[in-house]
């Protein structure tokens, strides 16, 4: 019976897993955003990993802003070419 709580209560190391990726993607409801915070400060290892996942989850986003940008950018000089283009046809 206390083990039956215990699992009910608390979240598996897998399981943590897969929450702490699903908490990046902002998919998390309130009660499992607690469960996963509970087991994080019982856990010393998911949380080291909880940590990892943060720090390359911001290095994604800041690579994906980067490519974003250089995206607008290239977009952006397509633009002016096209226009130039259409100038000179005229």
């Amino acid at each position: 019976m206390i083990q039956n709580i215990l699992h009910k209560l608390f979240l598996s190391c897998n399981q943590a897993t897969l929450r702490m990726e699903r908490d990046t993607a902002n998919q998390l409801s309130t009660l499992q955003k607690i469960r996963l915070k509970s087991h994080l400060a019982l856990c010393k290892n998911c949380k080291t990993y909880h940590k990892k996942v943060l720090i390359m989850d911001a290095q994604l986003q800041k690579v994906n802003l980067s490519q974003n940008q250089s995206t607008q950018t290239e977009l952006e000089a397509l633009k002016q070419k096209v226009k130039k283009s259409i100038l000179e046809k005229n």
